[in-house]
This record gives C-alpha cells, sequence and structure tokens, in this order.
C-alpha cells in the first residue's frame, strides 16, 4: 500500500465515521424519549444516567475519530503536498 492509497482509506474513514457520527446523533435526538425508555428498562437505569452516558458515548467517538482517522488523514496530506 502506497501513501496516496493510505490517504485515500483515511479520507474515505473519515467521512464514514463521520456519516455514522450524524446519524446516530439524529437518532437519538429524533427518537429520543423512545430510546430512553428502552435503555432504561434494559439497564435499569435512570434517564439522568443515560443521558451523561450517552454524551460519554459521543465525546469519545469524537475523540476516537480524531485520532484513529482525521489526524492521520492530515498528516498524509500534509506529507504528500
Amino acid at each position: 500500500m502506497n501513501i496516496a492509497e493510505l490517504t485515500q482509506f483515511f479520507g474515505w474513514a473519515s467521512v464514514i465515521s463521520i456519516a455514522v457520527l450524524c446519524v446516530v446523533f439524529m437518532m437519538l435526538t429524533v427518537f429520543k424519549q423512545g430510546i430512553l425508555q428502552i435503555h432504561t428498562q434494559i439497564f435499569d437505569l435512570n434517564e439522568e444516567d443515560l443521558n451523561l452516558i450517552y454524551l460519554k458515548y459521543f465525546a469519545q467517538y469524537k475523540l476516537l475519530m480524531f485520532i484513529l482517522f482525521i489526524v492521520p488523514y492530515l498528516a498524509l496530506k500534509a506529507m504528500t503536498s
């Protein structure tokens, strides 16, 4: 695999990760009450705890997305410029 292929891989991985993040955010925004109800029954947690868990999930997902996909993509783009 050469640098151009790696750059393309990390670029598409970034796009897909951002799309997944947006879809999950939209689903949680639109169907929040239904999702909260299901998760409170499954995991026996209250809504406040679940809201904190959702926030932590988004923060960790964004951090991993930047570390694993976006930063390598930007570094490879800088190398090839």
